[in-house]
């Protein structure tokens, strides 16, 4: 009987210890398995998000180089337009040059219909006096020249008859070589007029291609709208999806948090249950130790400056202006100016949880430091450490630099507690 009450209480014993060593599984494992799916759907918010990303960054240049098409295109119509108002000035310089040359040939022309008048009136009156010879042969002359009263008036009668014959020669001379050089001057009056006519015929020619070339290109420009209207919308669009993907990134990593906790919380009472069922004695008199030790590196130096050098507080915790479009109105960090490339360090030992690219905070990394403490490092350079490394306080774990929305080159450091953000003068000092 003896025998067998051992044996049992010697079962029993055994059952408890299997049991208490299930109670006192190691914390990291619980978090392990508590995070794995988180991890998973983050990874997998993450690959939609760069994929986002890419479609983006292929519209955005699409968009570009559709808009540098579109100013191609607006700075040749200014060149057509200028090329059209000079035409157009042309074309009114030839229409006055073609008005003054028809009137300045009108007048030739008026000159030689009066020069033709004369020339048939001269031509009336010579026919006439050929016509008197004619008809009184040349005894009315030798009339006319006997019959004079004295010998001088005998020289003056002869005279005047030669003088007459000689007058009406040199005025029909005189006719002929007039009316000839105006007829000169008005075939070459015409040939200019000519020329300027087919000048102007050629300007608006020239003039009425390039308004159809104009119009060419403002159709062009119409096409080139509506493409980028639509590309801009989805621009908009991806945008859009990868601020959604960004928005359920962090909200994943702080589910991903608060399960840690959770999960922490509940190992941290088992233990102290089984610690209680095996007679022992709790450090915490019955406390959470989580809660206990959610700010146990607030002002205690456990927390160090995140870079081997000190840098210069260029933004603060809490509310601010927005830097650059894009940037938020409340600070979720600080802000450390430095130079590129300037080593970023773990500000305490832990693990790494995140280590990634986001178009608003670039190349981050987020370590977890256990009892609900994390630190953030965003707008590195480079990454030197990749999520699940184990890391010590005073690893190198980046680089400054300015990718995302940035400024310049700077750190962005954060340190949240049970899923908050915190002010991190409060946990490290320069």
């Amino acid at each position: 009987m003896k025998r067998k009450i051992l044996a049992i209480g010697f079962v029993i014993s055994l059952v408890f210890s299997y049991c208490l060593s299930g109670l006192q599984q190691p914390p990291a494992q619980a978090e392990e398995s508590a995070t794995t799916d988180y991890d998973q759907q983050i990874r997998q918010a993450e690959e939609e998000k760069k994929k986002a990303e890419s479609r983006l960054e292929s519209l955005e240049k699409d968009l570009k180089e559709l808009e540098d098409s579109k100013g191609d295109i607006l700075k040749y119509i200014k060149k057509v337009d200028k090329k059209i108002e000079k035409i157009s000035d042309t074309i009114s310089g030839l229409k006055k040059q073609i008005e003054t040359s028809r009137k300045e040939l009108a007048k030739i022309q008026e000159q030689c219909s009066d020069m033709q008048k004369k020339q048939k009136e001269q031509y009336e009156i010579m026919k006439k006096r050929i016509k008197y010879m004619y008809e009184n042969g040349e005894d009315g002359y030798v009339e006319a020249i006997f019959s004079a009263a004295s010998f001088a008036d005998f020289l003056s009668r002869s005279e005047y008859v030669q003088k007459i014959s000689e007058y009406d020669a040199n005025i029909f001379k005189e006719y002929s070589e007039r009316m000839t050089e105006i007829e000169h001057t008005q075939s070459l009056m015409e040939a200019k007029v000519d020329e300027i006519c087919s000048l102007q015929d050629e300007a608006v020619t020239d003039q009425s291609s390039l308004k159809k070339l104009k119009t060419s290109k403002k159709d062009e420009v119409k096409k080139l709208n509506s493409a980028i209207s639509v590309t801009d919308k989805r621009v908009q669009t991806y945008n859009a999806e990868v601020a959604k993907q960004e928005q359920k990134v962090e909200a994943l990593l702080l589910q991903k948090q608060q399960e840690i906790q959770k999960k922490e919380a509940e190992a941290a009472k088992k233990s102290q249950q089984a610690a209680k069922a095996s007679g022992g004695n709790t450090s915490t008199d019955g406390a959470d130790p989580a809660s206990s030790n959610d700010s146990y590196a607030a002002n205690t130096g456990e927390l160090r400056w995140p870079l081997k050098v000190s840098g210069r507080i260029s933004s603060k915790f809490g509310s601010r202006t927005s830097p650059t479009a894009g940037a938020s109105t409340y600070h979720k960090g600080i802000d450390i100016s430095v130079s590129s490339g300037t080593a970023i360090v773990a500000s305490g030992a832990g693990t790494v949880v995140t280590a990634t690219y986001s178009s608003t905070a670039g190349n981050y990394i987020m370590i977890y430091h256990g009892n609900s403490l994390y630190t953030v490092y965003m707008h590195c350079s480079k990454l030197g450490v990749k999520v699940g490394d184990t890391v010590n306080q005073g690893d190198v774990i980046g680089n400054v630099g300015s990718t995302g929305i940035s400024t310049g080159p700077h750190l962005h450091f954060g340190v949240t507690v049970n899923g908050s953000y915190v002010n991190p003068l409060n946990y490290v000092s320069q």
